[in-house]
């Protein structure tokens, strides 16, 4: 159960109907959240610094949404990991009209140690409550 106060009172919201709010506020508002990653190159050699230049988190709506982002690295030979930095699966209310760049931001410095092959890096934006995915970004680049 979700507690919750208002001007007119405090009460409490079961997850499921928090779930239905949000779908609710984005089929009402007309638009949905977005994510968009902008890397620094698409391909990078040994001494060079991968960045994401944007990580931007984008509102267009008129309310505020609760969202849970996501992001993650994909490695050539490994499984995804979340990518670990304060983004990684958080759950918070997106502003009204927000539009956010959290870039720039650094991911790594290439070395010999990588793998060479093909990485991603990516951001997802979900319903906290029903995991319905609202947006997301896929963004590869090559190690050489």
């Amino acid at each position: 159960m979700l507690q919750f106060s208002t001007r007119m009172g405090s009460g409490e919201m079961s997850n499921a109907n928090y779930g239905r709010l949000v779908a609710n506020a984005i089929d009402w508002a007309g638009q949905a959240p977005g994510c968009d990653i902008q890397l620094n190159k698409t391909s990078f050699i040994n001494g060079e610094q991968v960045i994401a230049q944007v990580m931007r988190l984008t509102n267009p709506s008129a309310v505020p949404l609760p969202i849970e982002l996501g992001t993650w690295l994909e490695i050539p030979t490994f499984a995804p990991v979340r990518f670990p930095n304060p983004l990684a699966d958080i759950k918070t209310i997106l502003a009204a009209g927000a539009n956010r760049n959290l870039g720039p931001i650094p991911l790594f410095t290439v070395t010999a140690a990588f793998p060479r092959g093909t990485y991603g890096f990516h951001c997802r934006i979900v319903n906290p409550v029903t995991k319905q995915r609202l947006a997301e970004d896929f963004n590869t680049f090559q190690l050489q």
